[in-house]
This record gives structure tokens, C-alpha cells and sequence, in this order.
């Protein structure tokens, strides 16, 4: 799977995140605890050892509450993937 140190916003909502969690886990992605500290929302781990990673972000222009995630590199491949099948079926 091609990916470039990109970070795609908007790309997945937070109403998804469940289903796409769910998703992964049937791929054999494990979850893990998100971090404390940061605007992790989703942390999870393939065979691999590859780090898949969701955030959310604070807020946003008028403060009001952000509704979608950012994904990072190869992470943001995994959700396109998501987002595309589940269109298909």
C-alpha cells in the first residue's frame, strides 16, 4: 500500500469511527489504549507492527465542537480503503 507523509482532514467522521474500528479488527488490526495526552481518538496496531492512528481535532474556527478526524500516512490509506468499500457494499 503507497503512502507519503500526508494527513487527510475531513476524510472520516466521528459517527464512523466505531464502524471503522470494527473494520479493522476483522483485518487483524488490534486495539490499543489512546494516548492521554493528545487528541487520539482511535490507536491500533496490525501484525506488522504498523501504528494506525486517528485524531480529532480541537475545534474549530467559531469553537464549536469537530465532527470529523485526521489521519496520518499510512493510516490515512487504511480509512480510503475503509470509505471505499463500505461504498461498494
Amino acid at each position: 500500500m503507497k503512502h507519503d507523509n500526508i494527513h487527510i482532514r475531513n476524510l472520516l467522521t466521528l459517527r464512523r469511527l466505531p464502524e471503522f474500528r470494527d473494520w479493522l479488527a476483522a483485518q487483524g488490526w488490534k486495539e490499543y489504549p489512546p494516548c492521554t495526552e493528545s487528541y487520539e481518538v482511535l490507536r491500533m496496531r496490525n501484525q506488522r507492527g504498523t501504528w494506525l492512528l486517528v485524531h480529532r481535532r480541537g475545534s474549530t474556527a467559531a469553537g464549536g465542537p469537530v465532527q470529523h478526524c485526521t489521519v496520518w500516512g499510512e493510516s490515512a490509506e487504511w480509512a480510503k480503503r475503509f470509505l471505499r468499500e463500505s461504498r461498494e457494499t
